[in-house]
């Protein structure tokens, strides 16, 4: 990473600003399941790669098609209400030190947020991270844009957007696969891990 170039941070949300676990909600989708039938083995990354999942997540069908489209899949029979709050059991709750976090490096950087996420789950948590949101200068989602991480065409778009170089900017994520993507088109990144090298981003990026 070059500190001199870096005019722009672009943030992953969950796993970096907010804790994650998309295990909850297929766990939960199968107790709907059959047991007999193969769907009871299905894993996460097999889930992820359903055709409605990404067609919901880059806005190419709505909320109601989704909901449609999962049922169907999985023939089981739910409410939209029951639906939603299993969809959103993926969702726990912002990092406690996000809002200072961000609140630190915004006298320093241009504050962006780039996130694959859907309306569902975005109609849940921005409700909740509105003070986090207001520090960042620009917010692009992948069910908004039409793109999704870690296409290049997502990080193109917020280049673009940003009306900068893409060593200008740093991008930080928790999933390496998105990492990847970004250094294609060379933005500066950093593979994010809460546990283990928040400080050293911290320190790194505040330093004198």
């Amino acid at each position: 990473m070059i500190k001199d170039k870096i005019q722009h941070l672009l943030f992953d949300f969950g796993g970096v600003l907010y804790q994650i676990d998309q295990t909850r909600t297929l766990t939960l989708f199968k107790q709907y399941f059959d047991n007999s039938i193969k769907l009871s083995s299905l894993n996460l990354n097999d889930f992820l790669a359903m055709p409605f999942f990404r067609d919901y997540e880059t806005g190419k069908i709505d909320s109601h098609q989704f909901r449609n489209e999962v049922r169907q899949f999985f023939n089981i029979q739910i409410s939209d209400l029951e639906f939603d709050g299993i969809w959103n059991a993926t969702l726990i709750a912002p990092f406690d030190d996000t809002y200072d976090m961000l609140k630190r490096l915004k006298p320093h950087y241009k504050i962006n947020l780039l996130s694959n996420t859907n309306e569902i789950h975005f109609n849940h948590f921005f409700p909740e991270c509105k003070e986090c949101f207001s520090l960042f200068d620009k917010t692009f989602y992948s069910h908004k844009i039409g793109y999704m991480k870690p296409s290049t065409k997502a990080f193109l778009f917020v280049l673009e957007q940003l009306k900068t170089e893409s060593e200008n900017v740093l991008f930080i994520d928790d999933l390496e696969r998105n990492i990847a993507g970004a250094k294609q088109i060379g933005l500066q990144t950093f593979h994010f891990d809460y546990n283990k090298n928040k400080k050293i981003l911290l320190d790194f990026l505040l330093s004198e």
